[in-house]
C-alpha cells in the first residue's frame, strides 16, 4: 500500500462521527478501557511491570502464567533500556525502531504471546512510538492477517508525518483527556471503534448513526 492509500484510510477512520465514537469508548461508565490502558500508574521505563500487564487486561489481554513470570524477569530491561520514550513515531528513524523490533522478537517467543499481545505489551510501554496493530487495526489499514505488525509501525510512520493528518487526528480528542492517551492511542481507539465486532461498540455507533 502507497503511503497516499494509507493517509486515506486514516482520513477516512477519523472522519465524522469519530469524535463521537471516541467519546463512547473513553466514558468512564462504558464498559471500554475509558483510558486506563494508557493513564494506570507504575510504568517504569526499562522494565515489564504487574501494572503493565494489568492495564492490558483493559483490553481484553491475559498471558499466561509462564509469560507473566517471564515478563517480570529483568530479561527485557537491556532492549527497553535502548528504545526511546521521547519520540513520536513518525519522527522516529529505523535505528531508533531497531530496538523495538529486537524485543518484538523475543517477546513474541514467551507462551501464548502472540502477535496482537505483543503489539498491546509495546504499546503500553512506547505510546508514543509503537501502535496497537491488532486484527481491526489490520483490516482499517489494509493490511493482511499474514502482516507482520511491524509493516504497519514503517507504514504510520510515513503517513503520519503529515502534520496536518496528525492535527486531524488530535481534533477527536475527548475534551479532557489527558495528554497520556497519545496520538497514536487515537487513531487506535477510532479504528476500532468503526471495525469492531463487539457488542458494546456496535452499539455505540448505533447511536451515533453509524
Amino acid at each position: 500500500m502507497s503511503t497516499d492509500d494509507l493517509r486515506a484510510r486514516i482520513r477516512d477512520i477519523i472522519a465524522p462521527p469519530a469524535d463521537h465514537l471516541l467519546v463512547g469508548f473513553f466514558n468512564p461508565t462504558k464498559p471500554f478501557d475509558g483510558g486506563m490502558f494508557n493513564t494506570l500508574t507504575e510504568n517504569p521505563r526499562d522494565t515489564f511491570s504487574v501494572t503493565d500487564l494489568l492495564a492490558q487486561t483493559m483490553l481484553d489481554v491475559m498471558h499466561t502464567p509462564l509469560a507473566v513470570r517471564a515478563l517480570l524477569k529483568p530479561d527485557f530491561s537491556r532492549y527497553l533500556a535502548d528504545l526511546r520514550d521521547d519520540l513520536d513515531l513518525w519522527d522516529a528513524t529505523d535505528e531508533d525502531l531497531a530496538p523495538a523490533h529486537q524485543l518484538w522478537g523475543e517477546v513474541i517467543k514467551l507462551p501464548g504471546v502472540g502477535l496482537v499481545k505483543a503489539s498491546k505489551l509495546l504499546a503500553r510501554k512506547r505510546p508514543r512510538l509503537i501502535p496497537i496493530v491488532d486484527s481491526v487495526a489490520r483490516k482499517s489499514y489494509g493490511l493482511t492477517e499474514h502482516d507482520d505488525p511491524r509493516v504497519a509501525w514503517v507504514a504510520l510512520r510515513e503517513a503520519l508525518k503529515d502534520r496536518q493528518l496528525r492535527d486531524q487526528i488530535d481534533a477527536i480528542r475527548p475534551p479532557g483527556l489527558t495528554s497520556t492517551v497519545t496520538t497514536l492511542r487515537l487513531l487506535d481507539v477510532a479504528a476500532w471503534m468503526r471495525g469492531s465486532g463487539y457488542h458494546e461498540a456496535k452499539r455505540v455507533r448505533k447511536q451515533v448513526g453509524l
